[in-house]
């Protein structure tokens, strides 16, 4: 990713479900937002995050982008 830019991922989560994202990046220079359906800030620039449970039903999206410089990184997210 280059600096200054953002990546986007969106997924459907039900109110209840349990959320779990972890961020890894060569050199410790990526973080993650996450926002509700609303677009309420359900955390804001973390390298790793666990939430039981998510308030409500719809999409929610994880922003990704640099601290500083590009950033190569690897994300995964899963909801249970």
């Amino acid at each position: 990713m280059i600096n200054g830019e953002r990546d986007l991922y969106r997924f459907e989560a039900t109110g209840g479900a349990d959320l779990t994202v972890t961020i890894t990046s060569l050199e410790d220079n990526a973080v993650f937002e996450i926002y509700a359906p609303d677009e309420s800030l359900v955390i804001g620039d973390s390298a790793s995050f666990s939430v039981a449970p998510l308030q409500s039903d719809g999409t929610y999206q994880i922003v990704v982008g640099p601290t500083r410089g590009n950033a190569t990184y690897a994300i995964t997210f899963e909801v249970g």
